[in-house]
């Protein structure tokens, strides 16, 4: 069904709760993942929000002994995600990202063929942003992050690439709006922010977003996102993960409506009438 992706959540949750470690779900439990994981790929093309990218989320949650080295399936799910040239760059970054996770996590045996595997990977989306231009600059941040990972050997992005995109430039313009917090958590919520942006690896890109609204800095947050917004450097595919942002944190501090001189003002309270009394027998 469109609304199907919804579904993934609750996949996940099953994933990293009990029912992953219980006997009485292990016989057919991981049979049954493994059968929807699979299916994703066919399924995502009539979804409503492919690019939400929830299934990839339940395929990292995937208990390492469910998909060994000899049978790794995870690994062609996360693979022909990755390689998908219909796929949104959300869904091939957290793919991407995905499969070196998974391997550093379990210490995968074969670990030098799958660097080789991604760096092909990478060079295959550098080739195809050039040809595309402008629009896929986004692919370009993909792969000049997962390129960070893989030279330094770690799980995640935790260092941006030394690169001239724009894309840094405006998201640290948004990190000044938390100069207004106290100094011992600037740091924290502004690498939060940054993470919320550029963090390709999308597990971990909406955990950052979910510590900002679940830190009470949900204010800051949605004013940093307006400065991204409106930053001459921010392409559509950041102007994208801004908009998701706002949705994610529902900020709705300011309460009103919009004047004629553009002010935001409190509504006016409405005057009793019969029309709001309750009618008997209703």
């Amino acid at each position: 069904m469109p609304l199907g992706f919804r579904v993934w959540r609750a996949v996940t949750t099953i994933l990293h709760g009990r029912a992953a470690t219980d006997s009485r779900f292990l016989a057919a439990l991981p049979s049954w993942v493994k059968m929807q994981l699979r299916d994703a790929e066919r399924l995502r093309r009539d979804s409503l929000f492919p690019g939400r990218s929830l299934d990839l989320e339940s395929a990292m949650a995937v208990p390492d002994g469910w998909s060994p080295p000899g049978d790794d399936w995870v690994h062609e799910v996360l693979l022909a995600r990755a390689t998908n040239g219909e796929a949104v760059i959300r869904e091939r970054g957290t793919a991407i990202h995905g499969l070196w996770e998974r391997a550093l996590r379990y210490d995968h045996p074969d670990l030098d063929r799958l660097e080789e595997q991604l760096r092909k990977l990478i060079a295959d989306y550098l080739a195809e942003a050039k040809s595309l231009g402008d629009t896929s600059l986004g692919l370009e941040w993909v792969g000049a992050t997962m390129q960070a990972v893989l030279d330094r050997h770690e799980p995640v992005c935790n260092i941006w690439p030394d690169t001239e995109f724009g894309c840094l430039d405006a998201v640290r313009a948004g990190t000044d709006e938390f100069s207004r917090l106290p100094l011992r958590i600037q740091s924290a919520a502004k690498t939060l922010l940054e993470h919320a942006m550029l963090q390709n690896a999308g597990v971990h890109r909406r955990h950052a977003v979910d510590s900002l609204l679940a830190g009470g800095w949900s204010d800051e947050a949605t004013k940093a996102y307006k400065v991204i917004l409106n930053h001459p450097k921010a392409d559509a595919w950041l102007r994208c993960r801004a908009l998701f942002g706002f949705g994610m944190l529902q900020h709705r501090k300011q309460r009103g409506h919009r004047h004629s001189d553009g002010d935001v003002r409190p509504r006016p309270e409405r005057s009793p009438n019969t029309a709001d009394k309750p009618r008997s027998g209703l």
